[in-house]
């Protein structure tokens, strides 16, 4: 009876009423799938035995956690990583040797408050969301007040309908998916024209990540052809983002490398990721960027559908919001392969030209709007919905839990958990456990420092680790000590040795970064390891040895050294050797 009543006032009502009560139930579904999606990806995570909890999230938890616990800025987890950083001779580097990130620290206090994995992610996740709902309604609300429930239920159902805010999900929380709302509130302040809010939002959003600046100057060029009359937006962000990116490129990330890579001066990741491309190092993406253009088909047919027609006016504006002002990012994606956090800037342009359309939306009290127009948009809507459940929900729901190595996984945790944090740790151990085993200041993968840290933590029964040694089995192979002889070569500082089959195992493994194949534990290797520590070199003891753990224990604590470039802004020290080095770099060349 219900349904009937709803099917004859749908079919019998041609005023605005049917249009408003569709796109709120039609938001309200996608925001409850948007809920549904965030709740199954947290249960997931908790498994231990997605990809979730491991790679750069790794990185990004040690991260907030070190920033919370006297070692700002400090990594040791990626202490071999970054543009020019390999063969660092310290078990630490400064997080800016890798990438500039300044802005996502000031979330680091939720961590304080709820230390733990599932906080670095919720962190990341609502940000967007409040600041995503929060600035497209005040942005209509400036375009035009009439009718604005109607076009914010519009605007968030595109919101939604594109699912690409789960990109918070799946992309480690790495910070530049911080970018979106601070892109926002710059257009935001420049349509209020309130130039100091502009300023602040500029200069949060370029502290970001190093890659901001690219942006920044491509969204002046917008902003200059946007809104001609008011200059200073687009000169502001032009001239910023330009000194910014020649500040860092070419005097911070040396700087902040000098003690760790003197041999080096190398640029920023982002100049060195460029010039690898024009070497060829890089090959193309394009699937990304396929299901963006399709998206952004579906919003002007959307738009089309909803409006009659677009005016010529809109419609090439709309192309200097989606084209113009992210031009620096599609061709990052396009000639990087970056991953699709570098999208984010992308996506939000699409949003903001979303909104463009539907504040040029002539919306009347009067106005009628033909049925056929409302169902077109309900089934575009529901038809894209039901796309993103296959492709999303579906995927969460469908994840297989192996509770033998879940449960392997959770004693593997407790282990580390209940080692007091002021013991360094090296870990080797399923790639699930990667991003719950960061929760300390003194932490690396094995093999780095295996025979250095207070606590060797092995996961025997482990099935998909990160790190894959060169069989042990067969005659010891011949190897001079030369790394580079080696397949890879991560400038992993693993000591020496002294079987020689161990240390070939050691240096020439497999270390897998973002992938990787089912991985078992090789026995002999285990029982290779434990024999150095334990037998020849007698500087372990046997803490735990079952059939899941091997933890062993250093007899003598090691003291690591710890340059003060790696911490903070100690890196402001280096200044001055930086400069006495390119002063007699053109000393010599003159």
């Amino acid at each position: 009876m219900v349904l009937k009543l709803i099917k004859d006032y749908l079919l019998n009502t041609t005023n605005l009423n049917a249009l408003r009560i569709c796109l709120c139930f039609i938001a309200a579904i996608f925001f409850l799938h948007y809920w549904l999606n965030i709740f199954l990806f947290f249960r997931a995570l908790s498994s231990t035995t997605t990809n979730f909890s491991w790679g750069d999230i790794a990185w990004i938890h040690q991260a907030f956690y070190n920033f919370v616990n006297d070692r700002p800025m400090q990594t040791s987890i990626y202490y071999y990583s970054g543009a020019g950083n390999i063969g660092n001779p310290y078990a630490y580097a400064n997080q800016l040797a890798m990438h500039i990130n300044f802005t996502p620290y000031i979330f680091s206090v939720f961590y304080k408050l709820f230390p733990g994995l599932s906080t670095v992610y919720s962190i990341v996740i609502f940000f967007n969301l409040i600041g995503f709902l929060g600035f497209f309604y005040l942005i209509l609300d400036f375009y035009n007040k009439e009718q604005l429930i109607v076009r914010y239920c519009f605007a968030v159902s595109v919101l939604f309908a594109g699912n690409f805010l789960t990109m918070c999900l799946h992309n480690w929380a790495v910070f530049p998916l911080y970018q979106g709302v601070f892109i926002l509130a710059m257009f935001y302040a420049m349509l209020r024209e309130s130039r100091w809010a502009f300023i602040a939002a500029s200069v949060l959003f370029l502290l970001v990540s190093d890659d901001a600046a690219l942006f920044a100057f491509s969204f002046g060029v917008f902003l200059y052809l946007y809104r001609p009359q008011e200059k200073f937006y687009s000169y502001f962000l032009m001239t910023s983002s330009v000194g910014y990116f020649l500040f860092t490129s070419f005097f911070l990330f040396p700087v902040v490398k000098f003690d760790i890579n003197t041999s080096n001066l190398a640029s920023s990741d982002t100049i060195i990721r460029l010039s690898n491309l024009f070497n060829g190092l890089y090959t193309h993406s394009y699937h990304e960027i396929l299901v963006y253009f399709g998206f952004i088909g579906f919003i002007y047919a959307m738009a089309v559908i909803a409006m009659r027609r677009i005016s010529m006016a809109v419609f090439h504006k709309s192309l200097l919001f989606i084209f113009i002002a992210p031009l620096s990012h599609w061709f990052i994606t396009w000639a990087t392969g970056g991953g699709g956090q570098h999208l984010m800037p992308v996506y939000t342009m699409i949003m903001l030209a979303t909104l463009y359309m539907i504040g040029k939306w002539t919306i009347d009290k009067e106005l009628k709007i033909e049925n056929f127009r409302i169902l077109l948009i309900i089934s575009g809507f529901l038809a894209l919905f039901v796309f993103n459940f296959n492709h999303s929900t579906k995927h969460y729901l469908g994840h297989h839990v192996d509770l033998a190595q879940k449960s392997s996984n959770e004693a593997v945790i407790k282990v580390l958990s209940d080692i007091p944090p002021q013991y360094s740790v090296v870990y080797w151990t399923n790639r699930g456990v990667d991003g719950f085993a960061v929760a300390r200041n003194d932490v690396w993968k094995f093999p780095s420092y295996f025979d250095l840290a207070d606590y060797l933590v092995i996961q025997k029964d482990a099935t998909e680790s990160f790190f894959e040694g060169d069989s042990l089995v067969g005659p010891a192979k011949a190897w001079d000590g030369n790394k580079e002889d080696c397949e890879e070569a991560f400038g992993l500082n693993i000591g020496n040795p002294t079987d020689a089959r161990l240390r070939h195992m050691l240096y020439c493994g497999h270390y897998f970064t973002s992938g990787g194949r089912n991985t078992k534990m090789d026995p002999g290797i285990l029982k290779a390891i434990t024999d150095e520590l334990v037998g020849t070199n007698k500087t372990y003891v046997i803490e735990k040895d079952n059939e899941n753990l091997l933890v062993l224990r250093r007899i003598i604590s090691h003291k690591f050294p710890m340059p003060n470039s790696s911490i903070g802004f100690g890196w402001i020290e280096n200044i001055p050797k930086f400069m006495s080095k390119i002063f007699h770099l053109n000393s010599a060349a003159n």
